[in-house]
């Protein structure tokens, strides 16, 4: 029964169906499920919170901040790219390996040309939510990176790296 509820709320978005969370399993209760849940999103809390807390103080021992999230331990990164560039990332929910991103829309945390130098003539400044365990700010050239990529998982609208998403899928 709790399976199959479980199932049926995949279907309509009511519970994430790609997730960091182990699915129940066979006649495990309501009760014990919620049990795991609720400790492996305080794991995945914790972990968002440490990455947090290291791009802060990065960022910060240069004199500059960084926008997050209390409620779910996010970062709001720009970047800045021509309208096709927009788009591609639109309809494919991906940032290519070795994308770069700035703390703020102006200017990447040395002055350098930010989002909004790249999004001259034409092009848009992408505003982003990502996962801190996903990216890191390159303290030689002030910006922020993700070596790995970013896609967005559709589910909690939050950016993560390819390979955190295909763990997530596996599970």
């Amino acid at each position: 029964m709790f399976i199959e509820l479980f199932e049926r709320m995949k279907s309509v978005r009511l519970c994430e169906a790609r997730t960091e969370f182990t699915p129940p399993a066979e006649g495990q209760s309501r009760e014990d499920y919620s049990k795991i849940r609720s400790q492996e999103y305080g794991e995945i809390l914790t972990g968002r919170q440490e990455a947090l807390s290291e791009i802060k103080s990065e960022l910060a021992a240069n004199g500059y901040r960084i926008k997050w999230s209390t409620a779910n331990y996010t970062v709001t990164i720009y970047h800045g790219t021509s309208k096709e560039g927009a788009e591609k990332i639109r309809s494919t929910h991906k940032f290519d390996e070795m994308s770069f991103f700035s703390h703020t829309r102006k200017y990447s945390a040395f002055g350098s040309a930010g989002a909004s130098d790249y999004a001259r003539g034409g092009g848009e400044i992408l505003v982003v939510q990502a996962d801190p365990r996903d990216i890191h700010f390159n303290s030689g050239s002030g910006e922020i990176e993700a070596s790995d990529g970013l896609e967005l998982d559709e589910y909690d609208n939050i950016w993560k790296s390819p390979e955190r998403l295909n763990k997530q899928e596996r599970k």
